[in-house]
């Protein structure tokens, strides 16, 4: 029936008939792959405002046997469009799970949506637990320089910001803790506290570093419980500067190193523990002389072997001449600079390494072993 001014009550006006609400996009994505177990976004959203909850509205996330419906709450953003489930718990690994909507009410309408929605997406691996997988100055080491302003510890995966909450150095009265800040370096694999410039540590003192509630960047997994250490320093600053002993592909002279397979990272280990953030595209560089584009990949050190390692993204150039370079802003922890190849110590100077690529390129899954350490 039309009521006057020619407006049906259910239908709307008489020219344009009210439609019940519709779903028009959802996350995770339907049939997507590797959703996060960790704090998951699972939210629908609607091409008007709706109620979703009461009312025999609902928003709804189920799994089979044996996976247990998860627990949660579902909210709504201040347009009453967006609706997500917030699971009480991590979802199951390598799981399908299903999102229904059913029964969402349009605010202006009053109309019901005319038949439930559903969506399935599949979880990736379960979390692991955050690890410490090396530190520096190794725990329980001694004689520990006083002016090592840099304490590292190395995960075993990238891991969220941490701050001087997360990450602490301390030692027993009358020693006074020092003070600090705490970032990561470009891989976020490790943590480094480096102490306020223009202070050092105490001779003859046992200090304690302790990483605690640090949680993955990735998955949200924490380390389980604190990783502590201890070390103790010295009386003497070290003013050695650190040195590359061991390069892959290996230091010829004159150079370059001949027959180097295209598929290869290129890599470098120091006589001692590196600042983690002075090994940056700052203070590396792989070039090629044109046609030959520079490569680009990701750069990494590992704070337990004291290596360097850089992964180009795609194969090497065949037979290529190509120059790996790290200058002089690479740093121990003590902050002295690197002592390379192009001077004559103590001075600081770069250290620089050719090789040219094999005639063919190496076919994939072609694994070849160029260098052993030892040998």
């Amino acid at each position: 029936m039309t009521a006057c001014g020619g407006k049906d009550d259910v239908l709307g006006s008489s020219a344009n008939a009210a439609l019940a609400p519709s779903v028009t996009t959802v996350t995770p994505a339907a049939n997507a792959n590797d959703v996060l177990v960790y704090d998951p976004m699972i939210s629908a959203t609607f091409n008007e405002a709706v109620a979703v909850v009461g009312g025999g509205a609902s928003l709804v996330v189920t799994c089979a046997s044996p996976c247990t419906n998860p627990m949660g709450t579902v909210s709504v953003d201040s347009a009453n469009r967006v609706a997500t489930f917030t699971p009480d718990a991590d979802l199951m690994g390598m799981t399908q799970y299903t999102v229904t909507v059913t029964g969402a009410t349009s605010f202006a309408t009053g109309l019901a949506m005319k038949s439930p929605y559903s969506w399935n997406f599949t979880t990736g691996a379960a979390s692991t637990a955050v690890t410490v997988t090396a530190v520096a100055p190794a725990a329980n080491s001694a004689g520990v320089s006083i002016n090592n302003a840099i304490i590292s510890a190395d995960f075993n995966e990238a891991i969220a910001p941490v701050t001087g909450v997360n990450f602490t150095l301390t030692c027993a009265a009358p020693c006074v803790s020092p003070t600090g800040s705490v970032t990561r370096d470009p891989t976020n694999r490790v943590a480094t506290f480096t102490l306020t410039p223009g202070t050092q540590l105490e001779p003859m003192r046992l200090y304690t570093a302790r990483v605690s509630d640090v949680s993955s960047l990735v998955t949200g997994a924490l380390l389980t419980s604190p990783f502590v250490w201890t070390f103790t320093t010295g009386s003497t600053a070290d003013t050695t500067r650190p040195r590359v002993t061991f390069t892959v592909p290996a230091t010829t002279s004159p150079g370059p190193t001949t027959g180097v397979p295209t598929n290869m990272a290129i890599s470098a280990v120091f006589s001692e523990n590196m600042a983690p953030a002075s090994i940056s595209s700052a203070s590396f560089s792989l070039t090629c002389v044109a046609p030959c584009v520079n490569p680009v990949g990701s750069l990494s050190y590992a704070v337990g072997t004291k290596t360097m390692v850089f992964t180009p993204t795609a194969a090497l150039m065949a037979n290529t001449t190509y120059t790996a370079q790290i200058t002089s802003a690479a740093t121990d922890i003590a902050g002295n600079a690197l002592a390379g190849n192009q001077a004559a110590l103590p001075a600081a100077s770069n250290y620089v390494w050719m090789f040219t690529t094999s005639a063919e390129a190496t076919g994939a899954g072609k694994v070849s072993v160029t260098n052993t350490n030892p040998a």
